[in-house]
């Protein structure tokens, strides 16, 4: 009986972190991260899809890679976000007047819109983390054809710099020299068009 005792709780202390690690839902979230990246990457291109996730080797498995886990991330934060304001939303009926003026649902409620069900703070995160998800990836996608632009064409980018702190300055003198240079233009000009 003792045997028996140990083996079990040794089979269950090896088997306890593989279940929890590599579980069904991450495994689904870990596809649909993959999925995601591959749509980024054919909306960017290859070449500029390379350049962003994987700058120093542009390695298109490396970069699929850094997509991923940075989706993951991202979507995970969203997700965090939207229950913080559907629950003020939920909370603060004038706040959420004040959040769907000039949409659809101008003029509705918070059960209007998403039900009164047990499920309708669910709805609300679901839509509004899916929301934020796909404008955050719309602005990535356009911002690595503008950095793009900017690196081949230094009229264009010195146009667009006119009036800021960094008129006047070079696409390398803003970004670097370093073959990296080209993710951090990307990574500034998403995050400032996704606030």
């Amino acid at each position: 009986m003792l045997k028996l005792g140990i083996v079990t709780t040794a089979v269950a202390l090896a088997l306890a972190p593989t279940a929890a690690a590599g579980g069904p839902d991450e495994h689904a979230n870990q596809n649909a991260t993959v999925k995601v990246c591959q749509n980024v990457k054919a909306q960017m291109g290859a070449r500029n899809f390379n350049a962003a996730f994987a700058p120093l080797t542009r390695s298109p498995r490396a970069a699929l890679r850094n997509c991923s886990r940075r989706e993951a991330a991202a979507m995970q934060q969203a997700r965090m976000n939207a229950a913080k304001t559907c629950a003020a939303w939920k909370a603060d009926s004038a706040l959420f007047a004040a959040a769907v003026a000039g949409t659809p649902n101008q003029g509705k409620t918070f059960e209007q819109v998403y039900g009164t069900g047990a499920n309708a703070y669910g709805k609300c995160v679901s839509s509004v983390a899916r929301a934020r998800n796909q404008a955050r990836r719309a602005a990535f996608v356009n911002a690595a054809k503008t950095c793009r632009s900017w690196k081949n064409d230094p009229a264009a980018f010195t146009a667009a710099m006119a009036g800021t702190a960094n008129a006047g300055k070079t696409f390398a003198q803003v970004f670097g020299e370093g073959r990296n240079a080209y993710g951090k233009c990307v990574s500034s000009v998403a995050s400032s068009r996704n606030d």
